[in-house]
């Protein structure tokens, strides 16, 4: 019974990053749906759902059975090892799609900062600058501009709309800020804009560098487990060979 009640508080402890998650995916692929993503978060992060936001019910009902079933035949220990390994996969799941959503929103932002800009000198006012952007724009920024319209559309204003797509990202939010700046309080765009891509693109060239300086790193391994084991083969053993056939009477 103890490693049953450890189960549920690790699928209980792992609830909140996962709920967060989940409201993250629901903010970009139902921008155009907002009831459906109000749903969709509200089902795995309402105050009932705390527990079932990891696994669901039936899941929930065989896991506990099995995890009674372990205790039964093996005792605790097996049990919690289990359920160890299960919380740390979970969590590393969670922090690589972290890591992902981050990389994806500083990628897009150089292009999608430059393509506001372009819009902007074409004598765009921001609504239809992030507009036009968010029809030909992909990516998660985009995606979170295009909630942002479709809110405007139910009533509400530009600036506020995009106040709540300041939380996608710490990279976007300087973008946020200046499309707010320029629609609420008529602050010019286009020099933020064209300070906002210099930066971007700059930041974009510095994680290449530092992604190509990795690489040799990354290829010691593959280098150390298949290319000398063979080089050995083709060169020191055939010596070796003929060295004891010639030693041997």
């Amino acid at each position: 019974m103890t490693a049953v009640v450890a189960l549920l508080a690790l699928v209980a402890a792992g609830a909140p990053a996962r709920c967060a998650v989940r409201r993250r995916q629901a903010l970009v692929r139902l921008p155009g749906r907002p009831h459906r993503a109000a749903a969709a978060v509200s089902r795995w992060c309402g105050p009932a759902a705390a527990l079932v936001g990891a696994l669901d019910r039936r899941r929930l009902v065989v896991a506990v059975a099995l995890g009674a079933a372990v205790v039964v035949a093996l005792g605790p220990v097996p049990l919690l090892a289990v359920v160890g390994g299960v919380a740390l996969v979970h969590r590393q799941r969670a922090l690589r799609a972290a890591r992902a959503r981050r990389r994806a929103v500083a990628d897009e932002l150089p292009d999608l900062t430059d393509l506001l800009r372009l819009a902007a000198e074409a004598g765009l006012t921001v609504p239809l600058a992030v507009r036009q952007v968010a029809e030909v724009a992909d990516g998660p920024v985009a995606a979170a501009l295009a909630g942002a319209l479709h809110r405007t559309e139910r009533g509400a204003r530009l600036a506020d709309a995009l106040e709540e797509a300041r939380g996608l990202d710490p990279a976007a939010a300087p973008l946020v800020d200046a499309l707010v700046a320029s629609e609420r309080y008529g602050a010019p765009l286009l020099p933020a804009l064209e300070r906002l891509g210099v930066d971007a693109r700059d930041q974009r060239r510095r994680r290449a560098e530092a992604d190509a300086r990795r690489v040799p790193v990354r290829l010691l391994f593959p280098l150390v487990a298949c290319v000398l084991p063979s080089v050995g083969l083709l060169t020191v053993v055939p010596v070796a060979v003929a060295a004891l056939e010639e030693l041997s009477p």
